[in-house]
């Protein structure tokens, strides 16, 4: 505890079935030592099983102690001891009903708690097939109901970016996940903004709410019982405190806090701005240093033996200013045919540089 309130309840009342029923599988077969439902927070996870829980599916944990790779270890009893995370004794209590004695810890333990394991979550799945597929259905509405009744109602990306091809890139990685990116089609307001046709956002009322959410909202711990010991000393997050891509990749964004209305159209695809290459630039190019796939670009052209300059102070050109840390390249025989195609792949401008 705690659990993260993102994801539907029945999630978490799945995975006590599955899990329960695995730890009846394991307890049959004299597996003793086997703990559930502590060390390891609901609320901060590992993404490789918290993934499928923002997209309504059950992702679990199973993990045995380490035999030291293959070697068997000799573990004796008072060397076993509680944690600081849900077991303060090492002793018989709900989530560890049948502590380990000690003694001889093998390879061939942990494969077989992890075959019982494996088959144990197979056998629920099959025995409770159609349910399961009931509650898909019924998590999906609920995700859906909730993004359109409770805050935040939708994630708008703000039309001014320090970095424009970021914010494209961070609309790809939601895609790819299942999440739909929606453009205006007209200007609209929300939470008091006006935002211009084509601004990009992402609707929270969608079957995978959790993920939209934990991804794009910003995060503060919760303080409280479950984030302090009993000495008031604060509980360290386990392994990571956020998922906020959009902050990692620094795109702004807006979190709706209230509902709004407008035209929008759902995207079926990402198209990235065009690159290009000036072709009138007696003096060589500028490339712009605030955009992260220019120095993809400059490390392209430098592994052509191409030569590439750091620009030390602003310099204005085409009527844009490029900060100190910006590039230039010089003018240089047959290079255009590499800067267009790096231009393509990269979606980069290179711009003439003044005299």
């Amino acid at each position: 505890n705690p659990i993260d309130d993102k994801v539907d309840p029945l999630v978490w009342t799945e995975q006590e079935l599955y899990g329960g029923l695995t730890h009846v599988m394991l307890e049959k077969e004299a597996k003793h030592g086997i703990e559930s439902m502590a060390t390891y927070p609901g609320e901060f996870m590992p993404t490789f099983n918290y993934v499928p829980c923002w997209h309504n599916i059950c992702g679990m944990l199973t993990e045995s102690a380490s035999a030291k790779l293959a070697t068997p270890l000799y573990i004796h009893y008072h060397q076993l001891r509680g944690s600081k995370r849900g077991r303060p004794e090492y002793r018989t209590q709900m989530g560890f009903p049948h502590p380990w004695k000690g003694g001889w810890w093998r390879l061939r333990d942990i494969v077989e708690q992890q075959k019982i394991s494996a088959y144990g979550t197979l056998w629920a799945a099959s025995k409770f097939k159609p349910m399961i597929l009931r509650n898909m259905y019924q998590k999906a509405s609920n995700a859906i109901k909730r993004g359109e009744e409770e805050a935040p109602y939708a994630f708008i990306i703000k039309p001014v970016q320090h970095d424009e091809l970021v914010q494209y890139k961070l609309m790809q990685i939601l895609m790819n996940m299942g999440v739909e990116v929606s453009r205006s089609q007209r200007e609209f307001t929300a939470d008091g903004v006006a935002y211009p046709r084509g601004t990009y956002l992402v609707f929270a009322g969608q079957h995978c709410r959790p993920y939209i959410v934990s991804l794009l909202k910003r995060t503060f711990y919760h303080l409280g019982a479950f984030s302090k010991y009993s000495d008031g000393t604060p509980v360290v997050p386990y392994d990571l405190s956020t998922y906020t891509i959009a902050e990692f990749m620094g795109v702004r964004m807006h979190e709706v806090e209230k509902p709004f209305e407008g035209a929008f159209e759902v995207l079926s695809s990402i198209r990235y701005p065009r690159g290009e290459v000036a072709d009138k630039a007696p003096n060589g190019w500028l490339l712009d240093g605030s955009v992260n796939e220019s120095f993809l670009g400059v490390n392209r052209l430098l592994r052509k033996d191409i030569t590439v300059h750091k620009v030390l102070e602003s310099v204005k050109a085409e009527e844009k200013v490029f900060r100190a840390g910006s590039f230039y390249v010089p003018k240089q025989n047959d290079i255009e045919t590499e800067l267009d195609k790096i231009s393509k792949r990269c979606h980069i401008v290179f711009v003439p540089a003044p005299p």
